[in-house]
């Protein structure tokens, strides 16, 4: 009895662990799609931080172009002037003096940006990419293949059935095929659209109520395999009865067969039970 409880506690955890991978396997592999997004504005081009800096570029030219106006402006009135003076020949050194300064400064600044730049690019870098918001878009649909085939050699693998696991896996490939979809759809029309993307928040709900509606649907998996147990449980008990109890007890047997169907029911018995 104690044999037979503890083999039942085994089967029960085993149903439960194989439910809760196939849970974790359906969530994740749905989730690696939309999973860069979170990262898109992390440690990336589309930062906050690279976006502060790049912001940077277009003042130091402008303030170039500026100075550098204003210091032609002045040569201009000079030149317009038929006879140069000491004086205004001093200010066109100063001027030219001046240009040069101007230069020199624009030029360190922006060496001093471009190196800026190139560090935080170098910082973002990630297994060889760009940053890890474009390893993430490059994986994640792969993942969700990926994913999608082993639930679909496990299908293979354990053809038993019921309308229970019918159900949850046509919603498995229901949320498969949405995912696929939305990607194509995501492809077709964002750049038209919606300007580059869909809006975010479709990706935060989607990303959020996933879990929620795989998580529903694990505890009717989990009946499923524990319903199949106690079903095959039943069919061997009854088996059993039948080949040990109801066929000899009403003599179904010859007497002078009796001894090749005790050899016989041996046989089968052993397959049985170690099919078990």
């Amino acid at each position: 009895m104690e044999e037979v409880e503890t083999t039942t506690t085994r089967t029960t955890v085993f149903n439960l662990l194989k439910v809760l991978i196939i849970g974790a396997l359906v969530v994740y592999g749905i989730r690696a799609s939309f999973n860069h997004k979170k990262y898109e504005n992390i440690n990336s081009e589309l930062s906050a931080e690279y976006l502060s800096h790049k912001a940077k570029y277009k003042p130091i030219n402008q303030k170039r172009r500026k100075d550098l106006a204003e210091n032609k402006s002045k040569l201009q009135s000079i030149i317009n002037s038929n006879n140069y003076t000491e004086e205004q020949k001093a200010e066109l050194q100063l001027i030219h003096d001046t240009d040069k300064n101007i230069i020199a400064t624009s030029q360190k600044e922006l060496k001093e940006y471009t190196k800026v730049k190139k560090a935080l690019l170098a910082k973002y870098k990630y297994n060889g990419w760009n940053a890890y918001y474009y390893f993430r878009l490059m994986i994640g649909p792969h993942e969700t293949s990926f994913v999608l085939s082993l639930i679909l050699l496990y299908v293979l693998f354990n053809p038993i059935t019921s309308k229970i696991k019918k159900f949850l896996f046509l919603l498995f490939s229901g949320v498969f095929l949405f995912t696929s979809t939305y990607f194509i759809l995501h492809a077709l029309f964002a750049q038209q659209v919606f300007d580059g993307d869909f809006p975010e928040n479709w990706y935060v709900n989607i990303m959020r109520y996933i879990p929620i509606l795989v998580s529903i649907t694990l505890p009717l998996l989990f009946y499923h395999y524990h319903n199949i147990e106690t079903r095959l449980k039943n069919i061997i008990r009854m088996f059993v009865h039948v080949i040990y109890r109801d066929i000899p007890d009403n003599d179904f047997i010859k007497p002078e067969k009796e001894k090749e169907y005790r050899k016989m029911r041996i046989e089968i018995t052993d397959k049985v039970v170690g099919n078990e």
